[in-house]
């Protein structure tokens, strides 16, 4: 049922938000470790790529087992570009040469969630198996719920609920919602390279705790995962 699956890890010199983001050491280990490191440990994956425009990046991942087949191009690094274009380049890359396996799956991982785990990887690549999906994410419950605590607010300050809704709410009659963490991005080579929003397909989720899917985008979110992993939480 499996064939020899690739991982991949599209990775940036830098980040808008957080610069020097993707080159921080958490907890003694450079952050990009982490992933390649449950990666490696998966059931499926046979190997790890990386795409990256960094040669510092790159000699790090090739340190911890992975593979850097090229640096990406600049063009594909912007700030504006989406990362499906980065998947494209790399499925594209994949179909010019004869050294590895065509890729049928395009499995994502991003690093910015460092405590996954190998489980968590295997359990989203079986989901995918089992069929009936274009896309397989990870999922965790929202703390919030846009029916009644998520609102826009214009140049005035005026405020309107994000979801509008004319008839009484009811916290008991409402539907759980759930926020799309960057712990996997796992579909069909052909579905990466023709879409850019995978909600243009059928998209499925397995659930996770919020402890494993903790995304780092800022100073703060650094420090608060270097606190779980000393904590065993």
């Amino acid at each position: 049922m499996y064939s020899e699956i690739h991982a991949w890890i599209f990775v940036k010199s830098d980040s808008i938000n957080f610069p020097e983001r993707n080159h921080q050491i958490l907890n003694g280990k450079p952050l990009i470790a982490y992933t390649i490191e449950a990666a490696l440990k998966s059931r499926y994956i046979r190997k790890v790529f990386i795409s990256t425009d960094s040669p510092d990046i790159a000699a790090i991942a090739e340190q911890y087992g992975a593979i850097v087949p090229f640096l990406r191009p600049k063009e594909l690094c912007n700030n504006t570009v989406p990362v499906q274009k980065a998947w494209k380049h790399a499925v594209e890359w994949n179909r010019t040469q004869e050294e590895f396996p065509r890729m049928d799956i395009m499995v994502s991982l991003p690093i910015t969630v460092p405590l996954r785990t190998a489980k968590d990887i295997d359990t989203g690549l079986e989901l995918y198996h089992n069929g009936g999906s274009d896309m397989v994410v990870a999922v965790t419950p929202s703390n919030r719920n846009p029916a009644y605590d998520m609102v826009f607010k214009n140049d005035v300050n005026e405020i309107s609920l994000v979801l509008h809704n004319d008839k009484p709410f009811s916290r008991k009659r409402s539907s759980v919602v759930y926020d799309i963490t960057n712990m996997f991005f796992i579909c069909n080579s052909d579905f990466a390279i023709s879409e850019e929003n995978f909600f243009n397909g059928k998209c499925k989720a397995i659930l996770v705790p919020r402890e494993r899917s903790f995304d780092i985008r800022t100073k703060i979110d650094l420090k608060l995962a270097e606190y779980t992993i000393s904590e065993g939480l």
